[in-house]
């Protein structure tokens, strides 16, 4: 049985703004991880146990995956992701010319569910989907043999996520996942890609092809440097967030694209700070710098949107740590999930986690 482990992720900086073309934003891997297990077997099937989802029977025919298991719509949604990923990395594979295998495949998961003290189950917000997708397209993958290409799983990954998102998205919580080491991550040209599923192009070809404005690169993260993610209580849809951000594009363009372009500037600002760390003695107090415009910037977007971006216990998690001196803002599309706090002192950062579990926040990860 094979083992394939893919981390979750968090945004550091260049949320909203990476869903528009050659913009930019930090992603970090984190280590909590998506682990699937695959082994060679009779038939097919599926398990996620954290979904409470066990043995779900499935065939391929036809370049599509169908579940064969009785199951309700809950329970076909909840697997709607996986089961993508499967069809698509067998597609991948069958136009390949490989032999394809029947397998059983199991998800478990340290990142997608949490369980607060009300014994409510909520999802935190720290990139689960993606890593599922990554972890299945690299596992089936790896069962058939294949050589490990980064990009490959990558591309397929993101078509999987894309399909499952209904085109929504950027592709940089799959790219954390992928190469499991802080990215500086710029967007692919999206609408080309639609249009090449639609043509139903080939998925060998689209995968082969260069994929116009792509641009992933390693960032080196500063030795002192610290995180904490704490978790405000309730989750977020990205999906529904971004409908309403479309919006106040749509309607207000002008307002809109400042604010993109104001988060992107802080983006390549941050990098250039970041790669100075340890030769410029400014820059980690830039960089803090940096986090708290950063997090001015999404208010504006959430004040001018309405689009609920900056809650009023995102804001309340980011003021306690910014009084502790750390910088914080959201990491993701806002509305929910997680808050984030930076520093360059491991004092700072116990007790921003002290200050946040007083407050009753859940804190959800720290480095």
């Amino acid at each position: 049985m094979l083992s394939i482990k893919v981390p979750g992720k968090l945004i550091l900086s260049g949320e909203w703004s990476i869903l528009e073309n050659n913009k930019s934003c930090i992603v970090l891997p984190i280590n909590k991880f998506v682990e699937v297990l695959v082994e060679e077997t009779e038939c097919n099937y599926l398990s996620a146990p954290d979904l409470d989802l066990n043995e779900i029977n499935f065939v391929y025919q036809g370049g599509v995956i169908c579940i064969t298991s009785k199951l309700n719509e809950n329970s076909l949604s909840k697997i709607e992701l996986a089961r993508l990923a499967i069809e698509k990395t067998l597609i991948y594979l069958d136009e390949l010319g490989v032999e394809l295998k029947f397998f059983k495949i199991l998800i478990n998961s340290e990142i997608s569910s949490l369980k607060l003290d009300n014994g409510k189950i909520v999802k935190p917000g720290l990139g689960s989907s993606a890593s599922v997708a990554v972890a299945v397209v690299k596992a089936i993958l790896a069962l058939h043999k294949q050589p490990e290409d980064l990009m490959t799983i990558f591309k397929l990954a993101t078509i999987a996520h894309y399909l499952y998102q209904k085109s929504i998205g950027s592709g940089a919580d799959i790219a954390a996942a992928t190469f499991g080491q802080a990215i500086v991550y710029k967007r692919f040209d999206t609408e080309w890609l639609i249009k090449q599923i639609q043509r139903g192009v080939s998925l060998c070809k689209i995968v082969l092809e260069n994929w116009d404005l792509l641009n992933i690169s390693t960032i080196k993260m500063p030795q002192n440097f610290h995180l904490a993610a704490g978790f405000v209580g309730y989750s977020a849809s990205t999906t529904e967030l971004a409908k309403k951000g479309f919006v106040f594009k749509r309607n207000h363009p002008i307002d809109y694209n400042r604010i993109i372009n104001s988060i992107d500037d802080v983006v390549l600002k941050l990098v250039v700070e970041l790669n100075a760390c340890g030769q410029k003695e400014c820059a980690e107090k830039e960089i803090l710098n940096l986090i708290k415009q950063n997090r001015k910037i999404l208010k504006d977007l959430s004040d001018q949107s309405g689009a609920a971006i900056a809650t009023v216990e995102l804001e309340k998690m980011a003021d306690i740590a910014g009084n502790l001196g750390a910088a914080a803002k959201l990491s993701g599309a806002g509305g929910g999930d997680c808050c984030i706090a930076i520093c360059f002192d491991d004092g700072v950062i116990e007790m921003v986690i002290k200050k946040w579990q007083e407050a009753g926040f859940v804190v959800v990860y720290s480095s």
